[in-house]
């Protein structure tokens, strides 16, 4: 019921905010898993898919969403069979982007991840970032993604850094 009244609210914000003109942007990230979930996982992936609008003259505010997955180590050849599982989530965020100075960026999405399996466990999704732009639609970022997880298994934490493409709409 809590993910369908989140994903609800995700949807109204994004009616209400694809009438304003902003910027899609669209990113990929490689990162590194640093807790213990219970699963073992040597490498991720983060996609994410952020629609801002300018509030003032150097903050924007927005949506986000994306997919990530980090994915189970595999064991060396020759050792016992286990099966090993990825972690999987579809995060859904509030955004905001403050301009420091030219082309240099800090924000953070603060919104709700959904869990997508069993080792992926729903929860609070935080993530700090900062990016620099080299041109007005490519920049390169890096985050410190955290889905927090009520349960004795922890919180997922990520540190990643990738590339982003924004496109005027």
């Amino acid at each position: 019921m809590r993910n369908t009244l989140y994903l609800l609210a995700f949807l109204i914000g994004t009616i209400q905010l694809s009438i304003a003109q902003g910027q899609l942007q669209a990113g990929i990230n490689g990162g590194i898993p640093t807790s213990e979930t219970g699963v073992s996982t040597n490498f991720a992936l983060a996609m994410d898919l952020v629609f801002l609008t300018e509030i003032t003259g150097r903050f924007d505010a927005g949506i986000s969403t994306g997919y990530i997955i980090a994915f189970g180590e595999e064991l060396p050849p020759g050792s016992i069979n286990i099966e090993l599982f990825d972690i999987t989530f579809i995060p859904f965020a509030a955004s905001g982007r403050f301009e420091l100075a030219s082309n240099f960026r800090v924000g953070a999405d603060l919104g709700y991840a959904i869990g997508t399996n069993r080792f992926g466990r729903s929860g609070l999704y935080i993530a700090p970032q900062a990016s620099y732009s080299f041109t007005e639609n490519i920049a390169i970022i890096t985050a410190y993604r955290v889905v927090t997880q009520n349960d004795s298994v922890g919180a997922f934490h990520m540190v990643s850094a990738g590339v982003l493409f924004g496109f005027n709409i």
